[in-house]
């Protein structure tokens, strides 16, 4: 078996991995901590602009019922003053690609020091 042919489980366990993980944390765990969406600024806002947030809480109560909804409000406003865009979907999404940056090798190396199918010093991957 090649070099080359024993790396693609490792590298597409660690995509998956990461992928997942990535994609809890910038979605839903944008919830839990809503200031890490200033990491998009540069990114999503530009150098006109900056990112503001808020977290939007819905509660409806009727006679023997009760739900509650949170959600994340995000925009650029321009540093100037006046307009805003919403920007939901681009910060998730490049907080997304953040995180499988930081995500991927850790799992890569991780997954090669654990001796996963696939690793190249691993003697019953072969």
């Amino acid at each position: 078996m090649s070099r080359t042919s024993s790396l693609k489980p490792r590298i597409v366990i660690a995509a998956l991995i990461a992928g997942f993980v990535a994609i809890i944390a910038a979605g839903p765990g944008r919830l839990l901590v809503p200031s890490a969406v200033r990491l998009t600024e540069p990114i999503v806002c530009g150098e006109d602009a900056r990112i503001e947030y808020r977290i939007v809480r819905y509660t409806r109560r009727a006679p023997g019922e009760y739900s509650s909804q949170s959600s994340l409000d995000v925009s650029c406003v321009a540093r100037a003053g006046g307009a805003s865009r919403d920007v939901n979907l681009e910060s998730m999404f490049t907080l997304f690609g953040i995180y499988f940056v930081v995500l991927f090798p850790v799992v890569l190396f991780w997954l090669h020091a654990r001796g996963v199918r696939g690793a190249p010093g691993n003697p019953a991957a072969m």
